[in-house]
């Protein structure tokens, strides 16, 4: 069966950023949503629940355009178990971006049986769908200490308020995909790709794959502790993450990753580096996993 539609949505000019395009933590909202409707239509226990969410993003959406969202089931394949919810422009169908919601092996004969009843299950292409540039196992527990002494830094320090949770009282994904959004921009800096060269280049910085992994769940009054570095850079993308903390305990909440490149404004294509900018880029990943 193809897969069942799972949101109708619109953009608004409030949700787009100084790229003049859709911010990353409202694709992550509406990706929450059609979760929602998905789980709804076929009858998914609120019980299962993916261990990370995958998006790529494929096109870019600004304000006005109609987007619609396609659910489905992954039974077979690299990408199995899972669920893969496709964002397309209404009009047009082009994908705009694809969420892979990675399920624990576990999971998989509950997810073969809502497939069957519902006849939910579609086939992906795991191109389009799976890890491209964030293909390493995410690391397990780490302190702040640790990440600080091993060349992690602050890039954000926030607290989730009783509008950025869900009904049951945990943090929504647009809600960290938010804090993670407004750290990037920490961390290009830190890069050597400055707000100042961008600017004097016409340039932009945007994200093109993320991935988010919860350990745990914030709830509203936690105060939000986010450490971030870069993973690796080449000519043309930067991989970093960005691991949130509640302040007060000290517990690991969320890990994203994201790898991010620069885009010419006038053209909205990929463009390399400065190689003199992002030459002396400290590199997390080589001394703190």
């Amino acid at each position: 069966m193809p897969a069942l539609e799972s949101l109708v949505s619109f953009v608004n000019s409030w949700e787009c950023d100084e790229n003049a395009h859709l911010n990353v933590q409202f694709y992550f909202a509406r990706f929450e949503t059609a979760d929602a409707h998905f789980r709804t239509l076929v009858g998914l226990p609120a019980s299962l629940r993916p261990g990370a969410r995958h998006v790529r993003y494929h096109a870019e959406l600004a304000e006005g355009d109609l987007v619609r969202a396609e659910s489905c089931v992954v039974t077979e394949g690299p990408l199995a178990p899972g669920v893969v919810h496709t964002l397309l422009e209404l009009s047009t169908g082009k994908v705009i971006a694809t969420a892979w919601d990675a399920y624990h092996a576990s999971a998989a004969e509950s997810l073969r049986g809502v497939a069957q009843t519902a006849d939910a299950a579609a086939d992906v292409d795991p191109r389009l769908c799976g890890p491209r540039g964030v293909t390493a196992p995410v690391p397990g527990a780490i302190s702040r200490e640790h990440l600080l002494a091993s060349g992690g830094f602050v890039s954000t320090r926030g607290i989730i308020h009783p509008a950025d949770t869900d009904a049951d009282g945990c943090a929504q994904q647009r809600a960290l995909v938010g804090y993670f959004s407004d750290g990037a921009s920490v961390v290009w800096e830190r890069s050597g790709v400055t707000k100042e060269l961008i600017n004097s280049l016409g340039y932009g910085r945007v994200a093109v794959e993320m991935r988010l992994t919860r350990f745990d769940r914030f709830r509203a009054g936690d105060l939000v502790e986010q450490i971030s570095g870069l993973v690796q850079i080449n000519e043309r993308t930067l991989w970093f993450r960005h691991h949130q903390f509640e302040a007060r305990t000290g517990r690991l909440v969320t890990i994203g990753d994201a790898v991010g490149l620069a885009m010419d404004l006038t053209t909205r294509k990929a463009v390399r580096f400065p190689a003199d900018a992002i030459a002396g880029a400290p590199i997390l990943g080589e001394r703190a996993g």
